[in-house]
């Protein structure tokens, strides 16, 4: 929307929209790594993916760089090839996250246990590690009951106790 955009309109609501997209992506892909990832692993896929951002920055710099040298009647390619080109790896991650297994730590909180134990062995199961596999399931069991014993559910609650609406407002003023 960005890229092809005709006036100022289509731009920013373009922009607004991939910057919707962007930041739970940011904030929701290292968690679902994180939850499917072998804890051997964990720490290294979280490095990784940071580095990847790292380099998607330096990409996009070079990108920009190179668009601005554009001559004469490309001067619309400038801006708008920038923009175009962040859909490569959106489109890629759109196609992609369709062959992904949910999050085991969602399926126990949605009560899906015969599916999370489906899920932690297509992740994890190497033929020799099943008791492993076992202590796991019952460890995401237990973290998961005793999250849901002292959390109380809705948002409602963030304004009905003085502090914590105090912290609420804060947070919406930062």
């Amino acid at each position: 929307l960005s890229s092809a955009a005709q006036n100022l309109a289509m731009i920013l609501v373009g922009r607004i929209i991939a910057g919707w997209v962007v930041d739970p992506l940011s904030m929701s892909v290292p968690v679902y790594q994180s939850e499917c990832a072998h804890p051997r692993i964990r720490g290294f896929i979280a490095g990784l993916t940071q580095q990847f951002i790292g380099v998607g920055f330096i990409v996009s710099t070079w990108v920009g760089y190179g668009s601005a040298h554009a001559e004469g009647t490309l001067a619309a390619f400038q801006w708008r090839f920038p923009l175009a080109v962040q859909a490569i790896p959106a489109a890629r991650l759109a196609a992609g996250i369709m062959f992904f297994p949910e999050s085991p730590r969602h399926l126990m909180e949605t009560n899906r246990e015969e599916q999370t134990m489906r899920v932690l062995k297509k992740l994890q199961f190497d033929g020799t590690n099943d008791e492993w596999i076992q202590h796991g399931f019952h460890e995401i069991k237990t973290t998961i009951a005793a999250v849901k014993s002292i959390t109380v559910p809705g948002w409602r609650i963030m304004s009905t106790v003085p502090a914590w609406r105090t912290l609420l407002m804060h947070g919406v003023a930062v």
